[in-house]
């Protein structure tokens, strides 16, 4: 006799998988996902594009100058889509039925939202400005960062429920042990700030929260080298522009994703979005922001050296407004798969609008009942002021 598909296992695999997505992962739950709304207006297309309007100057009045506009598209491509699949042959689901398909629901979460929220820690590349824990993590170092973040990221800073710091478990332990973050009587009169040794709403930090996902960053030669920092621009840089040309640098050296440097005339750090080795002594590197101001050729490019803030290797950690990075989910096609003999469900969180999708179908040929949950999303940084690299020392 043929196994019977039930119609509503997928609508538990589904839900089972979004609620265990959203409560595990950090990043997923904290950064910006207000955007589905604007993927939903049109429903097609791999692409949002978000505007950036431009920023403004004052100047004495009856000047008459004019300022031209210079707006910026972000876009948010919908490419990463990944599944988890398995399957239970005919004999051992004889046995277990749907028990041993519902045992296994929560590991292909994990992993599928390990995936998703990976993929948002590393865009932690993407943030030029840094703090570092000290050797002995003490709570100053929280307020360090917090420094940076209000001076880069002008008024953000203020809106501290939406601030978050992301942690790896060697910080964890270390904010744990402190009295800051463990006392009873730092938790105020209401005694109701402190959760898991973290004391949400201290230093302006929304929350604290563990993050296992965050990968050790390894910078390219100009910086571990620390032989040649300074260069210049070899042609004028545009305001708005992503592309800086520069030369007067060691031949031989490389830079990768995540390095950064500043360009004399104005405070911007830039960060490096792809890697590149120089050539005659000359290279062009794509950053992000875009120049905050107009440079001139021969303006002075100066890299970190490596003894700034670890910066040759370290283990990041994140302090960031959810504004800095968003994350969008297009809801995968399941009504119109039941025609094909395949049970499916899409499960949408109404608030967040992250989409999960499960799929359950028997397959002939290998006597077996294979399970797939999958998701489509995007992860992009909007705003790179809007965070601060936390910066631990690789052992």
């Amino acid at each position: 006799m043929a196994n019977t598909l039930g119609a509503y296992n997928p609508i538990f695999y589904a839900q089972e998988v979004l609620r265990i997505m959203m409560e595990m992962y950090g990043m997923i739950n904290r950064v910006n996902r207000t955007f589905e709304d604007e993927r939903k207006s049109f429903d097609r297309g791999e692409y949002i594009s978000i505007k950036r309007p431009s920023a403004m100057t004052t100047q004495a009045g009856a000047n008459g100058t004019i300022a031209d506009l210079t707006t910026e598209t972000v876009q948010i491509q919908l490419s990463n889509w990944r599944e988890v699949k398995f399957a239970v042959n005919d004999k051992e689901y004889a046995f277990s039925k749907d028990e041993l398909i519902r045992d296994h629901i929560a590991p292909a979460a994990y992993a599928l939202g390990n995936y998703v929220n990976t993929q948002l820690t590393l865009l932690a590349k993407d943030i030029p400005w840094f703090s570092p824990w000290t050797g002995t993590i003490v709570s100053s170092d929280v307020t360090a960062g917090m420094k940076v973040l209000k001076d880069t990221g002008a008024g953000v800073a203020g809106d501290s429920e939406n601030i978050h710091m992301g942690i790896d478990t060697t910080v964890s332990a270390a904010l744990q042990g402190l009295s800051d973050f463990n006392a009873a009587n730092i938790a105020g009169n209401t005694n109701t700030a402190l959760v898991n040794g973290k004391n949400p709403g201290r230093f302006g930090v929304g929350d604290f929260f563990d993050d296992q996902t965050f990968a050790s960053f390894t910078s390219g030669t100009i910086v571990s080298g620390a032989s040649d920092l300074a260069g210049a621009l070899s042609a004028n840089v545009a305001l708005g522009a992503t592309s800086f040309p520069m030369d007067s640098l060691a031949a031989s050296e490389t830079v990768v994703k995540g390095d950064s440097f500043v360009v004399a005339g104005s405070s911007q750090r830039y960060a490096i979005t792809a890697p590149v080795t120089l050539s005659s002594n000359a290279m062009t590197v794509v950053v992000t922001p875009p120049a905050a101001i107009a440079y001139t050729s021969g303006d002075v490019v100066t890299f970190e050296t490596k003894a700034t803030a670890y910066a040759d290797a370290y283990e990041p950690n994140l302090l960031f407004h959810r504004d800095a990075f968003a994350l969008v989910t297009a809801p995968l096609p399941d009504a119109s798969l039941g025609n094909l003999g395949v049970d499916v469900f899409t499960a949408t969180d109404p608030v967040s609008g992250l989409s999960v999708r499960a799929r359950r179908a028997y397959v002939d040929a290998s006597s077996k009942v294979a399970v797939t949950v999958d998701v489509l999303f995007g992860g992009k940084t909007l705003n790179p002021n809007y965070a601060v690299v936390m910066r631990r020392n690789t052992p």
